[in-house]
């Protein structure tokens, strides 16, 4: 998650936008699989950000692909079985790569707080499926397939 400067907590837009990815491709990939021109028809982004993206989640073992004509993506696992966190961790850089120096004061007073809010988050997270995403957004689907223009 990323701080703003009113600080307010939001998660970052490739997370969201691989939630939502996540879901298009449950909700519509029963049948047959959902292609990448689809996904990014329907969410206004650029092809080839979404494969990059795709294959993020397909490495992480949430999708498959399909080549050929009539390819595409499926989850690889039924949508209760795959929890949030799984999406957002596989969309995420490894920000600890490079940790910065953190002053004493900030470790003795502030991140005992923000590692329990961590923690709470975390928890709340796991506990969320993409079958609950996809139930609590029941009446916001997007089309199957994008109009042709």
């Amino acid at each position: 998650m990323v701080q703003q400067d009113n600080n307010e907590m939001y998660f970052p837009r490739r997370s969201i936008l691989a939630l939502s990815v996540m879901i298009d491709i449950a909700q519509n990939a029963a049948n047959n699989p959902v292609s990448a021109k689809d996904l990014a028809e329907r969410h206004g982004v650029l092809p080839r950000f979404f494969e990059i993206m795709l294959k993020d989640l397909a490495s992480a073992g949430l999708i498959r692909g399909q080549r050929g004509p009539k390819g595409g993506y499926q989850l690889a696992r039924e949508a209760q079985e795959i929890a949030v966190p799984e999406i957002i961790a596989a969309v995420s850089g490894d920000d600890d790569k490079e940790k910065l120096p953190m002053p004493q004061a900030v470790q003795n007073k502030l991140m005992p707080y923000l590692d329990e809010m961590n923690a709470f988050l975390n928890n709340k997270l796991k506990e969320t499926s993409l079958s609950a995403l996809m139930r609590r957004s029941d009446n916001k689907t997007l089309p199957p397939r994008a109009l042709a223009g």
